[in-house]
């Protein structure tokens, strides 16, 4: 493979592999130590800035004659210079290609861990890029000025910003338990990120004059890789605070960046800037790993080409390979099953699904499926919604999230790839299963049933005389595709031979479980014991069960065999996902509708309830006010009622008196004793009067007051009732008024007659003193 590319940045990668000499390598590794060279081909050489692998595989070639690059080099590596030139280099296409010149050096690069297809670049311009590395369009473009609005609280200026995040290097383990941390020391700090407390405190000695420039962690290993800015790069166990080896030589390390297996390490050196180098990492990723040394590696040597039947991915010999050893690696899984599912990749699709956001039907999945880990849980509802909106269907099977979840976290790293996987098994290991939905399918239990019937008629029998139809002993355990019965491991071993099979080769798989349960449940009569064995793991050998299930793929014979009934592996087509319309449009379409009123109905039950919630709220902070302005009011009254009293008292004791002193002038003057009593009838006339105007007008004021709060209260039933109670008060108090003004008019009555008594027997007397006189 030869590419060509400008400003000599990158002249040619060549798929070769150095032959190692003797002591070169010793521990780390022993085979091949370099996939390629890339040489400048102008005389003028640009230095690289920064390198980034993709955290997905790279496009596994599924032609008849593919390319022929190591497995390990399955990935898609990013360099870029110090003009700005962004370059791809895909190991398994066997290319590269230019997708930017930005004239801006740049800092710092990593891929997208959602769209996968998208580089995001830190450029020397406080700036950072995003670029969609198939089409090379430039996504979006944000500087550090727009960043400072979208997180308040930052007071540094720009230059501050990049030099306080220059202080600091941080990575993660895969797992997400690990975080290690180093600022510009020789000390690195391991963080357990699960029980949120500092692992460990690692002073590497080597490092003891210099500080550490980059670090990483090898794979989803806990093996830390450290390079310090003398270039020296050695490997630690975060997790056991171990050393593990070095890498030394004539050549120093600028910059490096590890693949996501953890398998290939791609570098700059510190006397080839300009040159971009690859070494196997294999042997550092085991346990038993040592101290390593590189005494001289010859990176400018090019030899032959690994022969390619020993790196090209064969669905032959995966056979083999899977007969001998009954399972696949499981380093290797996700990549075996992707080449044997044969993804088509179509990423624009996939895309298409995810903008549309979260499907109205798991908004709430969580609360049916509760996870620990949100990661996770995201994933889940991501592919869940895709899958929802590329056919309807799948939004309304509520076995769903546990078909789909061991697929999920499998490829918990590569969720494109995940969702590829379970929509490839849903079209070809799940085929006519949702022809009769909600129904279960009739079709493929009835086939179940004619293989049981065949292989091992007692059973059969035995279920059809206890009432136990396919749905107990097959439809509850493909609901869950078996992630019910088994441990992952032993899942995941399970599927490798699903995969690597026919679809019909599954319903084998099904009655081979059956038949090697026939001891137990032979011995068994209820329905709910029946249903038991076949939703929980029972202690049996999986690689006795699959046996089986070869066994009876090949007894079976061809006219109940299920490969004339089911269609054979038929992978997705590139470049649009296929429609998905098997199953009854009509029921499904009645379903959507209905949960979609019942979330309407929930929705306005909701918005009826808060509405009648603050209504309340009003209306108790009415009551509430209207209870204070009565209290205000009746205390108001009886300050005016404790008043009037006041001055009714005041007003007897004043009468008192003066009937006291008119009794005293009475004595002391005689002759003039009549006009003073004219004059006191007068006062009492007068002081009569102006008390009668006085009650007249506070009774005036009191049925004013009364009547405004009447008026204003009359809307309130409890506030009537405080009015009649008051107004029947009042008329108590008026009537006990009247009585005492009659008493008082009754009493000037008799008193003025007992006066004008006097007054006539003193007159008498007078006229019977002056006739005797």
């Amino acid at each position: 493979m030869a590419g060509y590319i400008r400003n000599g940045t990158l002249l040619k990668l060549c798929n070769s592999a150095p032959v190692v000499r003797q002591g070169v390598l010793k521990t780390l590794y022993n085979k091949s130590s370099m996939l390629g060279n890339i040489q400048p081909l102008q005389s003028r050489q640009v230095a690289f800035a920064c390198l980034c692998t993709s955290r997905e595989m790279a496009s596994l070639p599924l032609g008849s004659d593919p390319p022929t690059p190591s497995v390990f080099y399955s990935y898609v590596l990013c360099a870029i210079d110090q003009r700005g030139h962004i370059y791809i280099v895909d190991f398994v296409a066997n290319r590269f290609w230019t997708v930017a010149r930005t004239g801006v050096a740049a800092t710092a690069c990593c891929f997208n861990s959602v769209r996968r297809r998208e580089i995001i670049i830190a450029m020397s311009d406080k700036s950072i890029h995003c670029y969609n590395i198939d089409s090379l369009n430039l996504q979006w473009k944000i500087t550090l000025d727009q960043m400072s609005s979208v997180t308040p609280g930052t007071e540094l200026d720009s230059n501050g910003l990049l030099k306080a995040l220059r202080v600091s290097y941080f990575d993660m383990v895969k797992g997400g338990d690990l975080l290690a941390y180093a600022g510009l020391s020789s000390t690195v700090y391991v963080w357990n990120l699960v029980e949120k407390r500092l692992l460990h405190e690692i002073l590497v000695p080597a490092f003891r004059d210099t500080y550490i420039a980059q670090l990483a962690f090898v794979g989803s290993t806990n093996i830390l890789a450290i390079l310090s800015n003398t270039g020296m790069l050695i490997f630690i166990d975060a997790a056991e605070a171990k050393f593990v080896g070095h890498v030394q030589g004539k050549h120093q390390f600028n910059s490096f960046a590890i693949s996501p297996d953890g398998c290939v390490l791609s570098c700059v050196l510190m006397d080839a800037k300009y040159i971009v180098s690859t070494v196997r990492l294999d042997e550092i990723l085991y346990p038993n790993t040592r101290h390593t040394d590189i005494e001289h590696t010859e990176f400018d040597e090019k030899v032959n080409v690994f022969q390619e039947e020993s790196c090209v991915l064969n669905r032959r010999k995966l056979g083999k390979f899977l007969a001998h050893y009954g399972e696949y690696p499981s380093k290797y899984r996700a990549l075996i099953w992707r080449f044997l599912l044969k993804l088509p990749e179509n990423r624009a699709g996939y895309e298409a699904l995810l903008d549309q956001n979260v499907h109205p039907n798991y908004k709430s999945f969580r609360k049916s499926f509760p996870l620990k880990s949100d990661r996770q849980a995201k994933s889940m509802e991501r592919i869940l919604s895709s899958l929802a909106f590329w056919s309807p269907i799948f939004g309304n099977l509520d076995y769903l999230p546990a078909m789909i979840f061991p697929f999920v976290l499998l490829f918990s790293h590569d969720i494109f790839s995940g969702f590829e996987v379970i929509m490839t098994v849903l079209l070809n290991w799940c085929q006519k299963w949702w022809e009769y939905y909600p129904n279960p399918p009739i079709d493929c239990l009835d086939m179940v049933e004619e293989l049981l019937g065949f292989h091992d008629p007692e059973l059969l029998s035995h279920f059809v005389q206890h009432n136990v139809t396919s749905q107990t002993y097959c439809w509850i355990m493909m609901q869950s595709l078996f992630s019910e019965l088994f441990s992952n491991p032993d899942w995941l071993k399970l599927w490798d031979h699903l995969l690597t099979q026919p679809p019909s080769f599954m319903y084998c798989f099904i009655v081979a479980y059956i038949t090697t349960l026939r001891t137990p449940l032979l011995s068994i009569n209820k329905q709910q014991d029946f249903k038991f064995v076949f939703q929980r793991r029972s202690p049996i050998l999986l690689t006795r069960v699959i046996q089986e299930a070869y066994r009876v793929q090949s007894v079976t014979p061809e006219r109940i065999s299920p490969r004339t009934f089911l269609k054979g592996f038929e992978p997705c087509l590139k470049g649009a996902y296929p429609v998905f319309n098997a199953y009854p449009e009509f029921i499904v379409n009645y379903q959507t509708q209905m949960k979609e009123k019942i979330r309407s109905d929930e929705a306005e039950y909701l918005s009826k309830r808060y509405l009648n919630i603050v209504m309340a709220k009003k209306m108790a902070d009415e009551l509430a006010r209207l209870s204070d302005e009565l209290k205000q009011d009746k205390k108001t009254w009886d300050s005016v009622d404790f008043k009037m009293d006041q001055m009714v008292e005041k007003w007897w004791e004043q009468m008192m008196g003066e009937e006291d002193m008119r009794q005293e002038s009475k004595t002391k003057l005689g002759i003039l004793e009549k006009e003073k009593r004219a004059t006191a009838m007068r006062q009492i006339a007068e002081a009569r009067k102006a008390f009668a105007d006085h009650q007249i007008h506070t009774t005036e004021q009191h049925i004013a007051s009364i009547s405004r709060a009447i008026g204003h209260n009359r809307r309130s039933q409890a506030q009537a009732r405080e009015q009649e109670e008051i107004d029947a008060a009042f008329k108590d108090i008026e009537r006990e008024w009247m009585r005492r003004r009659d008493e008082m008019v009754h009493m000037r009555g008799e008193l003025e007659a007992v006066q004008r008594g006097r007054v006539e027997k003193l007159v008498r007397h007078v006229e019977d003193t002056t006739i005797h006189q």
